[in-house]
C-alpha cells in the first residue's frame, strides 16, 4: 500500500487585529483534524503566553501543562481520548471560525502524524493513503498549495 506525506499551505488569508495571519476560512480545520485524531494516540497544542482565549481552551483539555524554554509559549500535551477529541474538536476555533491554537500536532507512538500549524495556515501529515489524500485535496480551500511525496 502506497502512503504520502503532504504539507499544504493555505495561499489565501487574512489577518487578525493581533497581527496574526489566518484562514480566511477554516471551515476543512474540523474536518480534517477529526480524520487524524481518529488515528492518533497523543496529542500537543503549543499557544503564546499572551493569548488567554487560547490557553484557557487549551488547559480545559486536562493536559499537562509546561512553558516552552525557547520563550513566549505554553505547551498541553495529553493522550487522545473521546473526550480530548470532542474537546480538540469544539474548542479548536474561536467564534470567529479561526483556529485558536498557534499549533496542534498528532502523534502515533513517537511519530508525528499530523500538524495544523500557523493557526491553521499550515498544514502536514504523513501516513496518507491514497483515499485519504484525495478527501483531503476535497477539503482543503482550491487556494491552498498542496506538495505530496509518496513515502518510502
Amino acid at each position: 500500500m502506497t502512503t504520502h506525506t503532504i504539507i499544504a499551505t493555505l495561499g489565501e488569508t487574512r489577518e487578525t487585529p493581533d497581527g496574526h495571519s489566518v484562514p480566511i476560512s477554516a471551515d476543512f480545520w474540523r474536518p480534517v483534524v477529526q480524520m487524524f485524531l481518529s488515528r492518533a494516540d497523543r496529542f500537543r497544542i503549543d499557544c503564546w503566553n499572551d493569548e488567554d482565549d487560547a490557553l484557557a481552551a487549551a488547559a480545559v483539555l486536562g493536559a499537562a501543562e509546561r512553558p516552552d524554554m525557547s520563550g513566549g509559549m505554553t505547551v498541553f500535551e495529553g493522550r487522545v481520548s473521546a473526550e480530548a477529541t470532542r474537546s480538540i474538536i469544539s474548542r479548536g476555533l474561536d467564534g470567529d471560525g479561526t483556529p485558536r491554537w498557534f499549533s496542534l500536532f498528532l502523534y502515533l507512538g513517537e511519530e508525528q502524524m499530523f500538524s495544523s500549524e500557523h493557526y491553521g495556515t499550515r498544514l502536514t501529515a504523513s501516513g496518507v493513503e491514497d483515499e485519504d489524500l484525495t478527501l483531503l485535496r476535497a477539503l482543503l480551500p482550491a487556494s491552498a498549495g498542496v506538495a505530496i511525496d509518496e513515502d518510502e
